[in-house]
């Protein structure tokens, strides 16, 4: 009995210790540490095509502002449909997110970008996407939440906390298409005119080869 009760004292002690090293494992790491962990995993659950899973990694400001939850999953199943319809499909297996920016503290909130690169078709042409993800961390980086970079998911951010877009640097969308390389701007594609300067003509065509707004 006396032995039983020495090694149950012995089995706690050793739990213990090992609960004590994983809390300080942990608080030795970086507030980032396990952002590109979560990344993939956001990715795995776009190239499943389960939107369920990648709602529950969506920043909630953004799932509030479209009613819930359900609401978001629905979009989510109705996106490539809608992008497909337009001439563009996307391949989530093939999207490459780099690693994480500079993490920024803005009060309790934890913030870096995310560099990505989402390649496709467009009309049958070879189309690629350079944006972002924005990571976001309210629990000092234990979980991460996220949200594209685009300039409409800014004003989301900016509704939010106007001060932070201040303090990360989230790059312009750009998408190529063949030779021609278009730039984001109030949801729509701006293409690039041989001298840089963004065309304003104010039409939408779903033709690549002259286009000069469109939207997907």
């Amino acid at each position: 009995m006396y032995r039983k009760f020495l090694t149950c004292i012995g089995v706690c002690f050793l739990m213990g210790c090992s609960d004590m090293e994983t809390q300080e494992r942990e608080s030795r790491q970086s507030p980032g540490s396990r952002i590109d962990e979560k990344v993939a995993e956001y990715k795995s659950c776009l190239s499943n095509e389960d939107y369920i899973c990648a709602t529950s990694f969506i920043l909630p400001a953004l799932v509030r502002s479209v009613g819930g939850a359900d609401n978001m999953v629905r979009i989510l199943e109705q996106l490539p449909l809608k992008r497909a319809s337009r001439g563009l499909t996307l391949d989530p297996t093939k999207t490459i997110y780099e690693t994480h920016n500079k993490v920024v503290v803005d009060g309790k909130t934890l913030v870096s970008v995310v560099p990505s690169v989402q390649y496709g078709t467009y009309h049958g042409e070879k189309a690629e996407i350079h944006g972002s993800l924005i990571a976001f961390s309210y629990d000092k980086g234990k979980t991460w939440f996220f949200l594209e970079g685009s300039d409409e998911n800014q004003l989301v951010i900016a509704n939010e906390n106007p001060q932070l877009l201040q303090s990360i640097k989230v790059p312009v969308p750009i998408m190529k298409i063949g030779d021609t390389t278009f730039i984001q701007k109030n949801d729509l594609w701006i293409k690039q005119e041989p001298e840089d300067q963004a065309s304003s003509v104010p039409k939408d065509t779903p033709d690549a080869g002259n286009a000069s707004v469109m939207k997907y």
